[in-house]
């Protein structure tokens, strides 16, 4: 399966009832962006960096890291745990963070940091995007 496709069917759940489907608008996030005084957020995980499967303890140490990361750009409130599930179920389920008020600039940042392949950007009143980090070459790999 072509991983930016992956990246781009996965359902990108939250503890909130809130679901990012790339491409699509979503009221229900812009509805929370407004009532939080924000204008953007991102959807993040640490989870297997560059797609290589990690153990559950690695990956929940690296999500960890990541988390603390977040607190130092917004309030704990703003950090809501959420799970990225891909609908045919190919490939696992992974933690993740949908973090009010982060700029497409730090996201970036926090991608490359935790070496992601991607991170799912929502700015208010558009659609959601998908945002690509990969390193150069990945693609090439079988």
């Amino acid at each position: 399966m072509d991983l930016i496709q992956a990246y781009r069917d996965t359902r990108y759940t939250t503890k909130i009832g809130i679901v990012l489907v790339v491409d699509t608008k979503s009221e229900k996030l812009d509805q929370i962006l407004s009532e939080s005084d924000a204008s953007s957020a991102i959807y993040i995980t640490a989870w297997n960096p560059f797609s290589q499967m990690k153990n559950s303890d690695e990956n929940q140490e690296l999500n960890g890291l990541l988390k603390s990361d977040l607190l130092t750009l917004i309030d704990a409130e703003k950090v809501i745990d959420g799970f990225g599930e891909d609908p045919s179920e190919k490939w696992p389920g992974e933690e993740s963070f949908l973090a009010l008020g982060v700029t497409k600039e730090e996201g970036i940042r926090l991608s490359e940091k935790y070496r992601q392949n991607a991170f799912v950007y929502h700015e208010f009143g558009k659609k959601t995007e998908l945002i690509l980090t990969l390193p150069k070459g990945i693609l090439d790999r079988k």
